[in-house]
């Protein structure tokens, strides 16, 4: 099933969620490091979020020594 606005405005699809609980700050987080996981470069990341560098790097991309062994993995196997 497809989501559509309306049903997101509605909170059909996850009625136990409370969308108000959610900050701007986590939502922006969660980005830059899905973003970084899914192998946007951190210029492009850091770009789109009108940020630096090494803010990006410092205060926004939680990912886990897992995932960033998984990321310099991907992209060593490019070289």
């Amino acid at each position: 099933m497809e989501a559509t606005d309306d049903m997101l405005a509605s909170n059909k699809l996850f009625p136990t969620v409370d969308r108000t609980a959610i900050s701007p700050h986590a939502l922006r987080r969660g980005y830059v490091t899905e973003a970084l996981n899914a192998g946007q470069p951190k210029e492009v990341t850091a770009d789109r979020v009108d940020m630096t560098n090494e803010i990006l790097e410092k205060h926004y991309d939680k990912a886990t020594k897992n995932e960033q062994m998984e990321r310099r993995e991907d992209y060593l196997k490019d070289i």
